[in-house]
């Protein structure tokens, strides 16, 4: 019994190293239970930088990198639907995924509150040569999925996160889009999302500076810290670099960074992107 246990132990580690060694891809299309394409869909190995997102058609390209093992899991990931997981192993070269939507409990209907004023909090200033990068220069496509951000504090007030402004220091992309997102923390780290739509935010002929977003029309509101990110989502394949500027050190601030689609949360004290937005309350 010992000698078989030992057997299947050492396959299974060898078809983990083959499968590390192929730098394979895995390639394909995500749709709804219609047929529909979805865009801008989550993918990647849970738990590591690799991964990306599809296309607008669908249609997407995922890199294996050599650290990658057959028993990883591949995740498909997207606001409004449900999650959808594969252990790598099973996988095949081309794969046509279906995303089912998420059903929802009716939550009480509220009645939404007029805010009479509003204040602007965040980091305005833009100075210095420190840079947080979505795009890596050599694999530019290879990092879709990448997403930054910063915690704001709402000071145990009911607020709405009325508007988004951002700034981008480097951009050689003709074109490139955003999801904004938003969560509620626990331990410190992005939990659970508080936007319950795509928000997409589109920049063309490199353009650099302050993108803001009006937000007013997707009622987000809340009345507990929360963390603003930029997932970075689509861009032009004529381009290598796309960047913020971040400062060191800002004491009490909190910068996030999640190096791919299904990478865990990095954070980081006394940090900050130039991020700003405005709450009425």
């Amino acid at each position: 019994m010992k000698k078989i246990l030992f057997i299947q132990i050492i396959i299974c580690c060898l078809t983990t190293i083959t499968f590390a060694q192929s730098n394979k891809t895995i390639s394909g299309t995500v749709t709804d239970d219609s047929g529909e394409a979805l865009s801008y869909v989550n993918i990647g190995i849970v738990g590591t930088s690799t991964g990306t997102v599809s296309e607008a058609d669908g249609t997407f390209t995922l890199y294996l990198q050599k650290e990658i093992m057959a028993l990883d899991t591949l995740r498909f990931s997207m606001i409004g639907y449900d999650s959808k997981s594969f252990a790598l192993s099973q996988t095949s070269d081309t794969m046509h995924v279906k995303l089912e939507q998420s059903i929802f409990d009716l939550n009480e209907i509220l009645v939404k509150p007029t805010f009479a004023k509003s204040r602007t909090t965040g980091r305005s200033k833009v100075k210095g040569n420190r840079n947080v990068n979505f795009s890596i220069g050599k694999k530019p496509r290879q990092n879709l999925g990448a997403e930054i951000g910063k915690k704001f504090n709402v000071k145990k007030r009911l607020s709405q996160i009325e508007q988004l402004r951002f700034y981008i220091r480097t951009n050689d992309f003709q074109e490139a889009k955003f999801r904004v997102l938003f969560y509620s923390l626990k331990k410190g780290k992005p939990h659970k999302l508080l936007n319950e739509q795509d928000i997409v935010v589109t920049i063309s002929n490199q353009q650099t500076g302050w993108i803001t977003v009006d937000l007013s029309e997707y009622e987000l509101l809340t009345k507990e810290n929360f963390i603003a990110t930029l997932q970075w989502i689509d861009a032009s394949d004529n381009g290598k670099y796309l960047a913020m500027p971040i400062s060191i050190p800002v004491f009490g601030s909190h910068h996030y960074y999640k190096f791919g689609s299904q990478a865990e949360w990095k954070h980081f004290r006394n940090m900050s992107v130039s991020m700003e937005v405005r709450l009425g309350y």
